[in-house]
C-alpha cells in the first residue's frame, strides 16, 4: 500500500521522517526498532523533565522518612510515580514494537496465501487501541504528562508502521530477502 503524496503547495513531515530513521538506522548501524526506541525515550524524558521532573525536592521527604516516606508524602509519591510510568510507557513501546513487527509477519504469510502460525494475530490492533484508550483516560486523569505523551505515541505507532512498511517492505529488506521477518 502505497502512501498517498502530499496535495500540491502543502507540506507533509512524513517522508522527512522514514528518510530521517533510515539514515540514522544506517548512519549508526542500528536497527529500525532501536532508532524508535530512542526517539520515543528522547520525547518521554523531554516531557517529563518540562513536566517537572528536574525537581529534586520531593526525595527530601526521603530523605527525612526513609521509605515510608513514599506512603506518606504524596509529593513524593507523585514524583515517583510519573517516573515510573515514564519508565512502565518505555518498556510498553518495546513491546508493542515487537508484537506490531510479529503481526507484519503473520500478515505477510496470510498475503503469500500461508496458514498464520499465531491464528488471533488480527485481534492485536483492536486490543492495542482499546487499551492505549483506557490509559488515555487514566492518565489524563492522574496527570501523567509523560505518560500522556506516551499514549499519544502509541496511537500513532500503527500509522507510521504501515508509512514505514509502504516505503520499505519487509520482501525488500536485503538482510530478510527470502525469510520471514521483519525489521
Amino acid at each position: 500500500m502505497a502512501s498517498r503524496p502530499a496535495a500540491k503547495g502543502s507540506f507533509s513531515v512524513l517522508p522527512l521522517a522514514l528518510r530521517g530513521v533510515k539514515k540514522t538506522r544506517d548512519a549508526l548501524g542500528l536497527q529500525t526498532y532501536q532508532v524508535e526506541y530512542l526517539f520515543v525515550g528522547a520525547i518521554l524524558l523531554g516531557t517529563r523533565l518540562l513536566a517537572g521532573g528536574f525537581s529534586l525536592a520531593p526525595l527530601a521527604a526521603f530523605s527525612e522518612q526513609g521509605l515510608l516516606a513514599f506512603w506518606t508524602d504524596p509529593a513524593l509519591r507523585i514524583w515517583l510515580a510519573d517516573w515510573l510510568a515514564l519508565i512502565g510507557v518505555s518498556y510498553s513501546f518495546a513491546h508493542a514494537s515487537v508484537a506490531d513487527r510479529l503481526a507484519e509477519v503473520e500478515g505477510e504469510r496470510v498475503t503469500a496465501g500461508q496458514a498464520p502460525t499465531i491464528e488471533c494475530y488480527g485481534k492485536l490492533h483492536g486490543s492495542f487501541v482499546k487499551r492505549e484508550v483506557a490509559w488515555l483516560l487514566t492518565f489524563l486523569l492522574l496527570q501523567s504528562w509523560s505518560a500522556l505523551v506516551g499514549v499519544l505515541i502509541f496511537l500513532a505507532y500503527p500509522a507510521w508502521r504501515r508509512a514505514w512498511r509502504s516505503s520499505y517492505p519487509v520482501a525488500t529488506s536485503k538482510r530478510l530477502r527470502g525469510k520471514v521477518g521483519a525489521r
